[in-house]
């Protein structure tokens, strides 16, 4: 099941597929349905938890990047950000720009980048990713 949600700024429907509260905490022992942090279904091929599938995602997907220290980074629908830090912290990115249309999201990954003292690295911005050249500040890399 998904619902819609219209962004002000464009009209355009964004849909939206919320993951249960159940399957959040489904064998995490840190497990809390209020604040979800991941986006993503998570890699269970390993994993016992909804976290540590989600962690071991975006390290697959890092992998099939061969993300390495010094990267710029660009991530289109970023959700909440928790894979952005993950992808500076343990993997040395360098350079990251974020777009998100979700207002929610990209308070919550603002958040968690100051949070992790991590705004120079990481840049969240709030827009359409089809409408890149209007979100992102002149000369961003990635």
């Amino acid at each position: 099941m998904s619902a819609t949600r219209t962004n002000r700024d464009s009209q355009t429907q964004a849909p939206r597929f919320p993951i249960p509260s159940d399957l959040l905490q489904l064998g995490d022992p840190e497990g809390d349905p209020q604040e979800p942090g991941w986006a993503n279904l998570g890699d269970w091929s390993r994993a016992e938890h909804y976290r540590a599938a989600c962690r071991a995602l975006a390290d697959r997907l890092a992998d099939a990047a061969q993300l390495q220290p010094d990267c710029s980074l660009l991530d289109l629908g970023c959700g909440p950000g928790t894979q952005l830090t993950h992808w500076v912290q343990q993997h040395g990115v360098a350079r990251v720009q974020a777009v998100e249309i979700d207002a929610p999201h990209v308070q919550s990954a603002r958040q968690r980048v100051q949070a992790a003292g991590l705004q120079s690295a990481i840049q969240v911005h709030q827009g359409d990713a089809r409408q890149l050249t209007q979100i992102l500040p002149e000369g961003a890399h990635f």
